[in-house]
């Protein structure tokens, strides 16, 4: 069999078992991909659904019909999914599919382009809602509530402790190992971070780890070394005998109780990272420290975080400044 006929053959099993078999897998013949396993996983869950809404539109999913894709999406903005979700989720995936398959974006055309535009300016907006912030003051109170001497607590601590000193995505805290924790001067320590999602090539980065972390990060390792002894995971998953890392999602429920025992509602995975940065801005730092500390690609994003913190900031200034205004007032006045 040719190489030709052998690919045409997995182009068409991509579309015809798209229920069966993961997108890429197909596509490649193996489960070898140039992609992350989240990104993989969007891929693929993006592709089955545009499947069946070809499907059940009697329409082949390749090559993409105009008419169903606006139709599609305009059902993601009634839904109130965000801009970010339908490119994320939707968009990306089709593009990516066609691409591959060897067609035309189907979003690159006049009438897609002047469809999306206007749902962009008036009816989605870019202004993303943005995670509280979990600052130093609420950290302080969780950890207060908490105890080292129950396992749950323990992890939970950890887990904060390590958000906010480094700034760090819920998928990073995952991914770190025993082996990537050290102690360094006095009871202080540091973290390897060694892939994120602005580092896919796995360079790799150190952040300072505050000495009440790592007392929590100890207390943590006592009880999981008691259930998973000879595991690297710094957090193994509690329902997979500590062979694979504790998930993201249940990070974030973690982050989100220990809001609730101190009345803060609404904490989420990405809290000790925005809250991190509003101190750091607080505290005088720059936006490039921000940016190298929490490995953004740029300063817009750690920008956007410290939005409250810069405002708040120039509030005070401003105070001062009409307070000097009216001292100088009172003195040239007879």
């Amino acid at each position: 069999m040719s190489e030709t006929t052998t690919t045409a053959s997995r182009q068409r099993a991509i579309v015809s078992d798209a229920y069966d078999e993961p997108f890429f897998t197909v596509m490649y013949g193996s489960k070898v991909t140039p992609f992350a396993p989240r990104t993989l996983q969007v891929l693929t869950d993006g592709w089955t659904r545009w499947c069946r809404a070809c499907e059940l539109a009697g329409l082949p999913p390749i090559p993409a019909n105009n008419a169903l894709l606006i139709d599609v999406v305009k059902r993601h903005i009634e839904s109130k999914k965000k801009r970010s979700s339908i490119e994320t989720t939707l968009l990306y995936p089709i593009r990516t599919a066609s691409r591959r398959l060897g067609h035309a974006d189907p979003t690159d055309n006049t009438e897609f382009r002047d469809f999306w535009k206007h749902a962009c300016r008036d009816i989605l907006t870019k202004r993303q809602k943005q995670a509280i912030g979990m600052t130093e003051d609420v950290v302080r109170s969780i950890l207060a509530t908490l105890s080292p001497s129950r396992p749950r607590d323990a992890m939970i601590g950890a887990m904060i402790g390590l958000a906010y000193d480094g700034l760090l995505r819920i998928s990073e805290i995952s991914s770190l190992r025993l082996s990537h924790i050290r102690a360094v001067r006095g009871d202080a320590g540091e973290m390897l971070i060694e892939r994120s999602k602005t580092d896919q090539d796995g360079a790799g980065s150190t952040r300072s780890i505050s000495p009440e972390t790592m007392k929590w990060i100890s207390a943590h390792r006592a009880f999981a070394d008691q259930r998973c002894p000879e595991e690297d995971w710094l957090f193994p998953s509690p329902y997979r005998s500590g062979r694979q890392p504790i998930s993201t999602r249940q990070i974030a429920k973690l982050i989100e109780t220990g809001g609730k025992l101190v009345g803060v509602e609404g904490l989420s995975g990405h809290s000790g990272r925005v809250g991190g940065a509003q101190d750091m801005m607080l505290s005088g730092a720059t936006l490039a420290q921000m940016q190298k500390r929490g490995g953004w690609k740029t300063v817009t994003m750690p920008a956007r975080y410290a939005e409250h913190a810069d405002t708040t900031l120039d509030g005070e200034e401003r105070r001062r400044q009409l307070g000097r205004l009216a001292e100088r007032r009172k003195m040239l006045l007879p």
